[in-house]
């Protein structure tokens, strides 16, 4: 058990060294999709995809991409998809 408790407690000080509770770019950006996107026109999602696009080119950048980066960018996919979606939406709505 002693293994599990050391893993968490370097989880927790990984956290605290990336400054996650005041920066966490991914969690604004689910937070914001979650407001919804009634009244959200096409350029709005088009900034929209390129703040997540920054996000996973800043990462790529390290050329590394570790496993506490895993959920945070499956979570990026889910919002470019939903966002790509309702952009092709809002084209064909017209």
């Amino acid at each position: 058990m002693s293994w599990l408790r050391h893993l968490f407690d370097r989880s927790c000080a990984e956290y605290d060294r990336l400054d996650l509770d005041a920066d966490d770019p991914v969690g604004d950006l689910l937070a914001e999709f979650e407001r919804g996107l009634d009244g959200v026109g096409e350029p709005e999602v088009t900034a929209r995809l390129a703040r997540i696009e920054g996000v996973l080119n800043e990462w790529a950048r390290s050329r590394k991409l570790y496993g506490h980066v895993h959920d945070d960018a499956l979570a990026l996919k889910y919002l470019h998809q939903r966002y790509v979606n309702y952009r092709a939406w809002l084209r064909w709505k017209g």
